[in-house]
């Protein structure tokens, strides 16, 4: 009888051992695909302000060109109007 109790006391730390490694492993899992999520938002994080960032610089760069082809345009008119009063003179 003692044996028996033995063996079974040695089953159930067996089967304790199983489920303490089973419940080990799935939250080592759930904790790397946790941290997996955590890096893929902070890559689309970076990425997204990274893309906001490079529309904006364009824009700004289009309006900078925009503004030096108005006042090329302003300086070709006011020297347009500046040779034809010189010529009238």
């Amino acid at each position: 009888m003692f044996k028996n109790f033995q063996e079974d006391k040695q089953v159930i730390e067996n089967l304790e051992q199983k489920n303490i490694s089973k419940i080990s492993k799935e939250a080592s899992i759930a904790r790397a695909e946790a941290d997996k999520e955590i890096e893929i938002a902070k890559a689309n994080a970076n990425k997204e302000a990274m893309d906001i960032k490079l529309k904006t610089e364009q824009e700004i760069a289009e309006k900078k060109n925009a503004l030096a082809i108005k006042k090329a345009e302003l300086k070709v008119k006011a020297d347009t109007e500046k040779a034809k009063a010189d010529v009238t003179l």
